[in-house]
């Protein structure tokens, strides 16, 4: 679909999971896709039930669901991150969604456990090459391991560059042009890593390292609800290291490195996460996940009258900042108190349980040069997940505070005392360290 001469970026991975979905469902069945423009140009019979199947904007398919001229529907995701958003986000019964085997979405794998040699392998990633998709923190993964542990390990990006920002709560998005020669160029590279931008997601598998590869995506974004290259890969039984997030957290059938979320960016931190993901990724093992065993299971009908009921009471709890996901504006959405609240519940159904990890608290706009130094150059005992102080006023946010091993914070600790008198006592609730 294009929309002002320019086609969707997920366009293509829309079209093969649709193709992938109606092997398994009979001609006379309806099949509704909200994230192709196109469908909404198709006839359907209101007065049969229609299968709807959310992929990953699907926040934003169903703020435009009173669009849908359905009576009954039935709803499908394709990850249980999604279902759970829906259940807990927009109050939807759990009854009324079934989650999409994956396994039928993908050749199944054929491999056995690998355990890949660092020192000869070479790390491929394929897919957009933006912000949100972590590639500045892969970037400096990549060259901490080569630098600090004298690897000899290749990286292959594949894909188009584009320049969707990296969502931050409570900070401005950087709406400047991604540029990954930028990145490029912080570093002195023992092995420079090589980029294929004009690659599509049909050819990628091509241009991947011939001996030794090793896919890898340590992708947080928001609409990480399946993957279409990690499907791929896992077709050639291709190793894996994996952020444990989303969609990812139930691929099976490979040999995998699962990547826990405090070891990720939540903001800029780029250089610290790539420092303690390279000790990370050298320290542990890969695990081979057994190839689950699956069956295609339908969801009860849906009165579309309910659906709108459960998207009116998500409205009413979350306010008009809502409106924010169906005009495209997720940074702005991302500055509001209602919204951080909605996006700290959301990371919850995305990121697996965590056990032992520390925290970070930020101010609003710490993201500058005097403060990211002190941050990078500080001697963390494990990596933290980064907080702004914001952030700490959602429940999901404070009880990762409250159960944190050690809490840090970028204030000076003389200007505690300047804080909102809400802020000051949250802070007091923990020993702080200050960095």
């Amino acid at each position: 679909m294009f929309i002002n001469g320019n086609q969707d970026k997920c366009q293509k991975s829309i079209d093969y999971l649709k193709s992938k979905i109606r092997n398994h469902f009979a001609p006379e069945e309806q099949l509704f896709f909200p994230d192709d423009l196109t469908e909404y140009k198709n006839n359907y019979d209101a007065n049969e039930v229609v299968n709807i199947f959310l992929f990953g904007s699907f926040h934003r398919s169903l703020m435009e669901s009173w669009s849908w001229k359905f009576k009954k529907i039935r709803l499908f995701v394709l990850c249980e991150s999604v279902k759970k958003c829906l259940v807990e986000l927009w109050q939807i019964p759990s009854k009324f969604v079934c989650v999409f085997p994956r396994t039928l979405l993908g050749a199944h794998s054929t491999s056995s456990l690998v355990k890949p040699n660092l020192n000869k392998a070479s790390f491929f990633y394929a897919g957009r090459i933006n912000e949100d998709k972590n590639i500045p923190l892969l970037l400096s993964t990549t060259y901490y391991l080569q630098k600090n542990y004298d690897l000899n390990l290749a990286l292959h990006l594949i894909g188009p560059q584009d320049n969707t920002p990296k969502l931050i709560c409570g900070e401005v998005a950087d709406k400047s042009s991604f540029d990954i020669s930028h990145y490029l160029s912080q570093y002195d590279w023992k092995i420079e890593p090589v980029v294929f931008p004009e690659v599509g997601p049909e050819q990628w598998v091509n241009y991947a390292p011939k001996e030794n590869p090793i896919f890898i995506s340590l992708s947080t974004s928001m609409f990480e609800d399946f993957g279409v290259s990690v499907s791929q890969a896992k077709a050639e039984s291709w190793p894996m290291i994996l952020s444990d997030w989303g969609g990812h957290l139930e691929v099976s059938g490979v040999s995998c490195l699962k990547v826990p979320y405090h070891y990720l960016c939540q903001s800029k931190e780029y250089d610290l996460k790539g420092k303690m993901l390279a000790s990370y990724i050298v320290e542990n093992q890969f695990d081979f996940l057994d190839e689950k065993k699956e069956v295609l299971s339908s969801p009860e009908v849906m009165e579309q009258t309910k659906l709108n009921q459960c998207v009116a009471k998500t409205f009413e709890k979350f306010g008009p900042e809502l409106f924010c996901l169906s005009r495209n504006n997720w940074p702005e959405f991302f500055q509001t108190h209602r919204g951080i609240k909605f996006v700290s519940e959301h990371r919850a159904s995305f990121m697996s349980e965590l056990k032992y990890y520390d925290v970070l608290i930020t101010n609003d706009f710490y993201n500058n040069e005097k403060t990211n130094k002190r941050i990078n150059s500080y001697d963390f005992k494990k990596s933290p997940i980064v907080l702004n102080i914001y952030e700490l006023l959602a429940s999901k946010n404070m009880k990762l505070f409250l159960k944190a091993d050690c809490v840090y914070s970028t204030f000076k600790k003389q200007y505690c005392d300047q804080l909102p008198v809400h802020y000051r006592s949250i802070l007091r609730r923990r020993d702080v360290e200050f960095i």
